[in-house]
């Protein structure tokens, strides 16, 4: 129902007839019970939900299909990283795949907020080498 809820608001905006998000809202609401009724939400937690339906609602409507969907087009992004073990030195390269990118607001513009992703960080993992 998403789907097509979201498939009529896109025509109907296309064709510049009068459109209401409101059937998106109740099929979204549908298969994520958080978002029933008028409460005040945040935008993107309800952004990142309705882009994960219809994400997966595009997959059960087209089959498994080499074609790239929407949704993965217009909002999937991978980020390439070296993680270095502290221990043994260790470097392996790791892809990992976003929909959505947090940055910490400061000071500065996109690019160095972007730039900043680049910064070296410490995590904690067990290393296939050392352990």
């Amino acid at each position: 129902e998403l789907f097509h809820a979201s498939l009529d608001l896109l025509n109907k905006i296309r064709d510049r007839e009068p459109a209401s998000p409101e059937r998106i809202k109740q099929a979204l609401a549908a298969v994520a019970p958080q978002f029933v009724g008028s409460y005040q939400q945040d935008a993107h937690e309800y952004f990142l939900e309705l882009i994960g339906h219809l994400h997966t609602q595009f997959i059960e409507v087209l089959g498994d299909t080499e074609v790239e969907l929407p949704t993965a087009r217009a909002f999937d992004f991978h980020l390439a990283r070296d993680m270095t073990c502290a221990k043994c030195q260790h470097t392996r390269g790791v892809e990992e795949l976003f929909r959505d990118l947090s940055l910490d607001v400061v000071a500065g513009d996109v690019p160095q907020l972007v730039q900043r992703l680049e910064e070296p960080e410490e995590i904690s993992i067990r290393c296939e080498k050392c352990e």
